[in-house]
């Protein structure tokens, strides 16, 4: 994606925009190759790169992206999907609206099920949030590691009573650094609970 770093320092101009619009398209990731391979400016070219990555996400609009790309989702025509729309909508203005004008607050979405169209759904919706995703599933618990903003966590069984559940929420607040947001959305019945700011 930025094959002139492989032979001088600085990227043109129409590079530069085809990662910038990578992420504005949906990309879960991007690579180098050459660039680090056998490049004369690896070093720079990743700096390049992340820098490029991160102004992009800085100007992305999360609420046009739940509006345009959720519903496409193959989630979003079934039942589980129209329920669900309007709870990820109100979550997300409820965090727009402390901060109106800036970039989303950085937080976390933990999130129980054995979806995987779920999984695909919200992360292709590049919600705010980075998505912790607790399953029993195995496929699901390896499979999403290039997602976009997607974590797992494995348990024995979704199956949890209201205790073990609480539990198992908060063995993950309690690796979150301090201060940081969550929401907590239960597979079954799509009961979002908002996480206190940890002190």
């Amino acid at each position: 994606m930025l094959d002139s770093l492989e032979r001088g320092p600085l990227p043109t101009r129409a590079e530069v925009t085809d990662v910038f619009f990578a992420v504005e398209n949906g990309s879960d990731c991007t690579m180098l190759s050459g660039e680090t391979a056998q490049g004369l400016y690896p070093v720079e070219a990743v700096g390049v790169m992340s820098k490029i990555l991160q102004k992009s996400e800085q100007n992305y609009d999360y609420a046009y992206a739940i509006t345009k790309d959720f519903p496409l989702s193959k989630l979003a025509k079934s039942h589980e999907g129209i329920q669900l729309r309007p709870i990820i909508l109100q979550l997300l203005k409820s965090y727009r609206e402390k901060a109106p004008n800036e970039p989303a607050i950085p937080s976390y979405l933990i999130v129980f099920t054995n979806n995987p169209d779920l999984v695909n759904a919200l992360s292709s919706s590049r919600l705010f949030a980075n998505l912790l995703i607790v399953t029993d599933k195995i496929s699901i618990h390896r499979g999403f590691g290039l997602h976009y903003g997607v974590y797992t966590k494995f348990v024995d069984s979704l199956d949890l009573t209201r205790e073990e559940r609480n539990e198992t929420v908060q063995e993950i607040v309690d690796t979150l650094p301090k201060g940081t947001a969550y929401s907590v959305l239960y597979r079954k019945w799509f009961q979002l609970k908002k996480g206190k700011l940890l002190k």
